[in-house]
Parts: structure tokens; sequence; C-alpha cells
């Protein structure tokens, strides 16, 4: 038996069933006799659909549209995780430059102790900044076998500093409100 191609109608009748929100052949059929009762009857709607494979051609198209998707929706997710790493860096680069200015002001004796409260959260900002960003490319930001937070910031000597500094000046001038709060790391 001679295969048939499938006529311009009959591509135009699967199109209309494919984009049916809920894909029925006698919702199909309903809506072709209302606008037209001599359009074309069920049985032929049925005989149509087995010998041009339309449940296959339906199930074929959904799941390229959903791989289609799933790229779209990496590649976005990809965009945006890069574009907030860059901001992040940006951050990291302001709240670095603070901190140096800082580490500056302590060492010449020319920040308050008042202030103490400020450069901590300046230290505490940049460590959450770090810590941001590690999540954002994957890697720990808690205790791992292989290397912590605390670990990758023990090499930031500014951070170090600061932390350094801020114990003496709690040994030197113990305050109530600088102990709420302030780690040893």
């Amino acid at each position: 038996m001679k295969k048939r191609e499938e006529t311009l109608k009959q591509s135009a009748l699967f199109e209309r069933y494919y984009l049916m929100p809920k894909r029925s052949l006698y919702k199909l059929y309903d809506e072709l006799f209302e606008e037209n009762p001599k359009c074309v009857c069920l049985r032929t709607l049925c005989r149509w659909s087995k010998r041009f494979n339309w449940q296959e051609r339906v199930a074929q198209r959904d799941e390229e549209i959903s791989k289609m998707l799933a790229k779209d929706s990496i590649e976005d997710a990809i965009k945006i995780k890069n574009e907030y790493r860059r901001e992040i860096k940006n951050n990291i680069i302001l709240v670095k430059a603070a901190m140096a200015t800082a580490v500056e002001k302590l060492k010449k004796k020319a920040i308050a102790i008042s202030n103490l409260k400020d450069i901590e959260k300046l230290v505490n900002a940049y460590e959450k900044l770090v810590k941001l960003d590690l999540l954002l490319i994957g890697e720990a930001t808690e205790r791992t076998e292989e290397k912590t937070l605390a670990d990758f910031l023990k090499g930031d000597s500014e951070v170090n500093e600061i932390k350094s500094i801020l114990q003496s000046y709690k040994r030197k001038y113990p305050l109530r409100e600088m102990d709420a709060g302030f780690s040893k790391n």
C-alpha cells in the first residue's frame, strides 16, 4: 500500500489540534462542526490522526520545545548569576578599599573607639560578600574537609589586620556593646 502524504488541510487540522489547550479529537470535531457542519466527520479526524501519527508528533514537538526552553532557562540563569557575581566583585572592591582605609586610620590611632562597631560591620559585610560569591560558583561556604571560608579569609591581610587591631582595642577598652556579635575568627 502506498503511503499517503499529508495534505495542506490535514496538516492545518493537526496544527489546530496541537495548539488546543486540552487536546481532544472530539473537541476539535465540535469546533469544526460549529464553524462548518460539512467540514469533516469525527471518523475522518480519527483516521487522519492515526495515519499521520498525530500523537507521536505531538509528543515529539513537546519534547523539542521542552529542550529549547530548558536550554534558554539555563542560559538565562547563567547570565543572571554572572551579573550577580560582577556586582558582588564590585562591592568586594569597595569594601576592601574601605577596610584598607580603616586599617590605616587604626594604625595612626585616628579612629575613635566608638567607630570600631562600623569597622566590624565592614568586615562582616566583606565576609558575607565573599560567602555569597562562593555560593554562586558552587563552592562550599561552611566547614568542609578541603577548605573553609575561614581558611579562605585567613589569607586576606586586611581582614586579619582589622580583626587583630579590633581584638587589641577590645582588650584595652572593653565595652559591652562591642562584644555583641563580634567573633574571634
